[in-house]
């Protein structure tokens, strides 16, 4: 089980970080990613998970960083952090979270 650090649950929407682009709420929940980051705030590589939230389009598994959605791979795995953003994001297999 992911922690996003410091008792920060991904599904309470009173929490919120900037510079990560992350979002919380009832869709967000906790990810594996390199150290995702904008501005020089955030190095990458720091390995911290991040509350970022989901949602299925056409059976592909999509997270939402800062205002853009990136699109994960099928099968799971590494995706890079969109256009203003360093850093990546590990995907769980699509059909983790779209049937």
């Amino acid at each position: 089980v992911l922690s996003a650090g410091q008792g920060v649950m991904c599904t309470n929407k009173k929490n919120s970080v900037s510079g990560t682009g992350e979002s919380f709420g009832a869709t967000s929940q906790c990810w594996p990613t390199s150290g995702i980051g904008r501005g020089g705030k955030w190095k990458q590589g720091d390995g911290n998970p991040r509350c970022y939230q989901k949602k299925c389009s056409s059976g592909n598994l999509m997270v939402k960083i800062g205002s853009k959605w990136v699109t994960c791979p099928q099968n799971g795995g590494e995706v890079s952090a969109p256009s203003g953003y360093s850093g990546s994001i590990t995907c769980p297999r699509s059909t983790v979270f779209c049937v």
